[in-house]
């Protein structure tokens, strides 16, 4: 068996069958010396930034400015972006502006400006309407396109979420033609409206693929309250 000997880098007495100590061979073999390199702090050195550190003593986002463009601190703006600052913003017609580039997975359409992602439709809001009276109140769509990537600006307008719920059925997006989920519609509504006394639930909700409920409910305008 290989003889144990002592570390020979300095100070240490840890015993070893090579010339060093497996850590002290592992650092001069990475990086020439026995001693480590300055550890950058656990956050990213940009002044105000309190993300944690990934690389380079950056964040991840200012690491990846850095490694390319050079500058942690430079502005990424893309071409959605690019759009948004030179089409909507100056955008004053009374037709809907569908957006051309991403959008989450309810179609509204969404932007990142340097790193931050945001509603595009919310930022056309502040800009014709000033800022949010509160934390509680979201940019609404008064042409119930929205979820079909409006982002005409005077189509917008600050209200609360309970305001977007009647905008919704308004907008036939819970209950009529727009929604996906719908069960029944407008046309359908109306009939069994008609029908109502001259057939039962039962029988009325077997016509149109639903169940009594959902036909009682709207003959009593517990639901599709607004529709005449």
């Amino acid at each position: 068996m290989a003889k144990t000997r002592i570390c020979a880098a300095p100070g240490c007495d840890k015993r070893c069958r090579a010339t060093y100590c497996d850590a002290h061979y592992k650092r001069l073999k990475k990086y020439g010396s026995f001693e480590l390199p300055e550890r950058f702090p656990q956050g990213c050195k940009v002044e105000g930034c309190t993300r944690k550190h990934d690389a380079k003593g950056y964040c991840k986002p200012h690491y990846l400015k850095w490694r390319r463009h050079g500058d942690p601190l430079r502005q990424i703006v893309g071409l959605g972006a690019t759009s948004f600052l030179e089409e909507v913003l100056p955008y004053r017609g009374k037709a809907c502006l569908i957006w051309r580039f991403g959008r989450n997975k309810k179609g509204y359409a969404q932007v990142r400006i340097d790193g931050v992602d945001g509603y595009v439709h919310r930022l056309a809001c502040i800009e014709v309407n000033g800022p949010p009276p509160s934390e509680d109140h979201i940019a609404l769509h008064d042409c119930g396109n929205g979820h079909l990537g409006c982002v005409a600006p005077l189509h917008t307008y600050w209200g609360l979420r309970s305001d977007n719920q009647i905008d919704r059925v308004v907008h036939d997006e819970v209950y009529g033609r727009g929604c996906s989920n719908a069960k029944l519609t407008t046309d359908d509504v109306r009939q069994i409206r008609t029908l109502s006394g001259k057939m039962t639930a039962t029988a009325i909700g077997e016509m149109f693929g639903v169940n009594r409920t959902t036909v009682q409910d709207a003959i009593a305008r517990r639901t599709w309250y607004w529709l005449d």
